[in-house]
């Protein structure tokens, strides 16, 4: 009887099969494939990490330093931080402080805040018996929420991330009202660009508040990039390094200069420009041909206005003070 070995027989087999048919190498495109995949793996895990990390806002040891001008020159300062916990009916707030000198002047209570364990932060007034929400932190892009007790919506525009001054990346959202021209930017446990209770305040009416500087632990975390110092109050209105257009002198008695700063709106044919009073009101509107243009406002009653330039592609606006 022959004995037939399987194990030699199927690798006879395979040898013949790789003789008969040669194995081709890996191309070293599928690698360059694998590898380009993996690597977009891990920045969109890593991208994953950074938004999962949480910056609350309601701590200690921060130092808020906001610039507040309302139709007087010069502007002032004013400067806030936590300390201590007061209760009031369920809720457990933080004291939020305030002063005009944080070198001499004593500090004083202004109100209470509080943050929720899905990011959003309450206020109560010292002598308030309710409390109002002035941040969402949990907003998606077109998500709507209700601020201040307003009964004007408050929608989320953009959403993304923004590094600060120690290198890590913080959630922005971008919030506006179809009610009022401008829109407010939240950054995670800094708060509004407007100061940390000026929140959406600037996109209605009253005074104009801009947030300088925010420190934790003595540690700078944000500082406005068009004021120099973090005590330099702003003068008149708040500048926007992220504006297409700028306008001057501020405040302003007779006349106004939009001058254009985005060199690809110059070379457009033609943009709006409408002059809105505080009651959401247009009172002035016209054609920009070119990059500059002058208005006479001396007619205008004092008060807050805004200057909005908008097409098909953009809608900007900016604040100013008609003496």
């Amino acid at each position: 009887m022959t004995r037939v070995n399987l194990y030699d027989q199927e690798n006879q087999s395979k040898k013949t099969n790789t003789a008969n048919h040669p194995v081709r190498p890996k191309s070293s495109g599928f690698k360059t494939l694998v590898i380009g995949i993996l690597a977009g793996i891990s920045i969109l895990f890593s991208s994953m990490l950074k938004s999962q990390t949480y910056y609350p806002l309601v701590q200690t040891n921060k130092v808020w330093n906001i610039s507040y001008y309302y139709a007087i020159q010069p502007g002032s300062m004013k400067y806030f931080k936590y300390e201590g916990d007061t209760v009031v009916g369920p809720h457990t707030y933080k004291v939020l402080w305030q002063t005009a000198d944080s070198n001499s002047l004593p500090w004083t209570p202004n109100c209470f805040m509080r943050e929720t364990t899905d990011h959003k932060v309450y206020l109560l007034g010292l002598f308030g018996l309710t409390e109002h929400l002035i941040y969402d932190f949990n907003m998606n892009v077109h998500d709507t929420t209700y601020l201040w007790g307003q009964s004007m919506p408050f929608i989320a525009d953009t959403v993304d991330s923004v590094q600060v001054l120690t290198g890590e990346y913080r959630k922005r959202i971008v919030i506006s009202t179809p009610t009022f021209p401008g829109n407010d930017q939240w950054i995670e446990g800094v708060g509004s660009v407007y100061g940390l209770i000026y929140s959406v305040e600037n996109t209605m009416v009253g005074e104009t508040d801009t947030l300088i500087c925010m420190s934790q632990n003595d540690v700078l975390i944000y500082h406005d990039v068009a004021v120099s110092t973090c005590n330099s109050p702003v003068q008149g209105i708040q500048p926007k390094a992220w504006s297409s257009f700028r306008i001057y002198p501020v405040p302003v008695q007779s006349t106004l200069t939009v001058e254009l700063s985005d060199q690809e709106l110059k070379q457009k044919e033609s943009l709006n420009l409408v002059i809105i009073n505080s009651m959401g009101e247009t009172v002035k509107s016209m054609t920009v041909i070119g990059s500059k243009v002058v208005i006479n406002v001396e007619m205008l009653p004092s008060g807050l206005y805004y200057a909005k330039l908008f097409n098909s592609s953009i809608s900007e606006a900016v604040k100013f003070v008609k003496e």
